[in-house]
């Protein structure tokens, strides 16, 4: 599956697939989405502690963010663990990536 990925991007350096994979995947509904209200429901209901590590990151001012509703929380979270998740994703493919491009 590596391989794959690796043919599919034209970027010369991993640097800049994760550049590249944070523009794509921070826009791609399946991936910032939820599907249902009440799947965002359940989700949050196991991912306080992460919206709470969100909210601190992304916003200075303060006020409820369920007020927004859980759509907008699980969003917030999503956009949240994204860049962590490419983290582990590139140290994956990256040996692979390398000696394809090097």
């Amino acid at each position: 599956m590596a391989e794959e990925l690796v043919e599919r991007f034209d970027v010369p350096e991993v640097d800049d697939l994760r550049g590249y994979l944070e523009d794509q995947l921070e826009n791609e509904e399946s991936v910032v989405c939820p599907e249902t209200e009440y799947f965002a429901e359940e989700k949050l209901c196991h991912h306080g502690s992460l919206l709470k590590e969100a909210m601190r990151e992304f916003f200075q001012t303060c006020y409820n963010p369920l007020d927004k509703g859980a759509v907008w929380c699980d969003n917030i979270i999503r956009l949240y663990v994204l860049p962590e998740a490419i983290e582990k994703a590139i140290r994956i493919i990256a040996p692979e990536f390398d000696a394809q491009r090097g």
